[in-house]
């Protein structure tokens, strides 16, 4: 496959909207204040490479996505061996995690039950070589000082908006409704994606963010809260070295983007993990939107009752809370939760049900996988 055709009718967010934000229950639909515009659109989408048919008979293909104003994220796009639906699932990744490891693994163990999906990294962490990565950085330390100061979570919403939108992306996908999942950083993400995705038409059908981090952002009180975390934290990820040893092995080594550039970027990232933006967007999620939020009950940062404060007015939303820390996202036994929950999503689209009238009762009931 070579390069795509250019996006003629390139997507701007809040074209001829007021700066004003309104909320959904005062008025019919959404208004997008200024600083969650974005002028930027897709130049190309360039395949780079196809992976091997996998255990699961996925094929996986990575690609490059240039925007219009000079930066580029990777992408893999992949298609399972016999599909449950045609209505994709997206994500993105958490802080310091690529496109590799862990994550494509998970991308696969979602084909292996039927969900095409879309894996889209950040902005930083599409890697060239080093020789041309420092080069850049000494000859134009301005275009990179400006993608990390672009850097914020409604910006990757809208970068994934616009690739969701883009007229071929290599396989046909549907084109109203959209499945979103992602951990930690990709957790929070979802919160401008959900609200800016019903702006353009675009039905979220069922969200689920694992572990979304600073519903309220990093402050005095904040910083009290956290003074316990290390030392959970220090446990839990020795509990997982013990329990998970040959699985992570196995998925794990190329999780983290080493490359130095990259590493800088996701530092780069900092401020919009820590300064509240994922809380602020939580009460403008459309009313009716369905949403099930796995907070740890040993991470202080993931705030479990600061997010069922924000969704109390959402009947659709379930903060559930489960044993663990942060990083109990890589723990084998929450992945086989997430894949739980939309397989019976999965089988239901493949017995004929409507996006519209999926039973989601299931994301309620006693839990019997996560447990510590």
């Amino acid at each position: 496959m070579s390069t795509m055709e250019q996006n003629q009718g390139l997507h701007t967010a809040g074209q001829n909207m007021s700066e004003e934000l309104l909320h959904p229950r005062e008025n019919e639909g959404f208004l997008l204040p200024e600083s969650w515009q974005f002028d930027v659109g897709i130049e190309s989408i360039v395949f780079k490479k196809a992976e091997e048919i996998d255990e699961w008979g996925n094929a996986l293909s990575r690609y490059r996505v240039n925007m219009s104003d000079g930066t580029r994220l990777g992408m893999n796009v992949c298609e399972p061996k016999e599909r449950a639906t045609d209505i994709p699932i997206i994500e993105t990744p958490a802080w310091f995690t690529n496109l590799h490891g862990f994550n494509e693994h998970s991308q696969r163990a979602f084909g292996a039950i039927g969900f095409p999906s879309i894996l889209v990294g950040h902005v930083g962490e599409e890697r060239d070589s080093y020789v041309r990565e420092i080069g850049q950085f000494l000859f134009k330390p301005w275009k990179t000082v400006q993608e990390m100061r672009s850097i914020s979570l409604a910006r990757q919403a809208h970068n994934m908006l616009e690739i969701l939108q883009y007229p071929n992306l290599g396989m046909e996908l549907d084109k109203e409704y959209v499945f979103i999942h992602g951990n930690s950083r990709g957790a929070m993400v979802q919160f401008p994606f959900v609200f800016m995705a019903r702006e353009r038409g675009l039905d979220v059908t069922f969200a689920m963010p694992v572990a979304p981090c600073f519903a309220e952002g990093l402050g005095k009180e904040t910083i009290q809260e956290l003074r316990a975390t290390p030392n959970k934290e220090v446990g839990n990820v020795a509990r997982l070295a013990v329990r998970n040893l040959f699985d992570m092995a196995g998925t794990g080594a190329s999780t983290v983007n080493l490359s130095p550039r990259s590493l800088a970027y996701e530092f780069a990232h900092t401020d919009s993990l820590l300064n509240g933006d994922a809380g602020r967007f939580a009460p403008h999620t459309p009313t009716d939107q369905d949403m099930l939020i796995v907070a740890y009950a040993n991470d202080l940062a993931g705030q479990k009752e600061k997010w069922e404060a924000l969704y109390e007015d959402h009947p659709g939303v379930y903060v559930r809370g489960v044993p663990g820390a942060h990083l109990s996202i890589a723990d084998k036994r929450t992945k086989a939760y997430v894949m739980r929950t939309f397989d019976v999503i999965g089988q239901q689209l493949h017995d004929g049900a409507q996006p519209k009238d999926l039973d989601l009762s299931h994301i309620r009931r006693k839990l019997s996988i996560v447990q510590d």
